[in-house]
């Protein structure tokens, strides 16, 4: 397990042959679909959309399949033709978000034009991608800084490799910018950890205000201030 492994534990159920269905649904939107299957895309996506907001509420260990169904109004049997389990139902949801955040962000980056720039715009990105699904970040907070994560049976190997993958994308970033003279020389594995770690304590302490979050665009400014204040280098 790499520097940034352990970061991702909340999605410790999430693995490659899960994702079966959520490939063969994209497969079949290539063609045109009948009325029913079109019927049974929508409801999955409103199954899905329902347990997003329990698993937020509740974490995954105390969530109930029968709770999702009645705030999705269908039958605890509906939901169990849709999903074989509530681990599969978690699969799929934690899938399709980080697919969707990670192209948002993706795209963020490749439109930088410089080191700096990349990173200014993935900050922002996430930032934007934060108040745009607040209950699923709330369900990453939640699973990841659960005290009993590190203790279930199985980890996250998909979504631990995706996330690995993207602070190595990071650092080469910071690495590019080392060279460049845009960032002080403090290795890229510092200017990562401590990005990172600005955002998600920024999320933490967002997702726990008991009276819902209310965006500072002024505040988010000056956390990115603040951490580039550290990190770029003195001219």
């Amino acid at each position: 397990m790499n520097t940034y492994s352990a970061i991702k534990c909340g999605s410790q159920f999430l693995n490659k042959d899960s994702l079966l269905g959520t490939r063969m649904d994209s497969n079949t939107a290539a063609r045109r679909l009948t009325r029913r299957e079109r019927e049974a895309a929508r409801h999955r996506a409103e199954i899905l959309e329902t347990a997003e907001a329990v698993f937020a509420e509740y974490g995954f260990e105390a969530a109930r399949m029968d709770e999702i169904a009645r705030r999705a109004e269908f039958s605890v049997g509906t939901l169990y033709r849709f999903f074989e389990s509530k681990e599969q139902l978690y699969e799929q949801l934690l899938a399709a978000k980080f697919d969707h955040i990670e192209s948002i962000v993706q795209a963020a980056i490749a439109e930088g034009v410089s080191p700096l720039d990349k990173i200014r715009r993935m900050f922002v990105a996430r930032l934007d991608l934060f108040w745009a699904h607040q209950s699923f970040f709330q369900l990453l907070v939640r699973e990841t800084t659960d005290p009993l994560c590190a203790s279930r049976p199985r980890w996250a190997p998909y979504i631990i490799e995706r996330y690995s993958r993207f602070m190595e994308q990071l650092r080469g970033i910071f690495e590019q910018g080392i060279e460049t003279g845009e960032f002080k020389d403090v290795g890229g594995d510092a200017l990562v950890l401590s990005i990172e770690g600005v955002l998600r304590a920024y999320f933490t302490r967002l997702s726990h205000q008991s009276n819902g979050p209310t965006r500072d665009s002024n505040e988010e400014e000056q956390l990115l201030r603040l951490f580039l204040h550290g990190a770029l280098k003195d001219e």
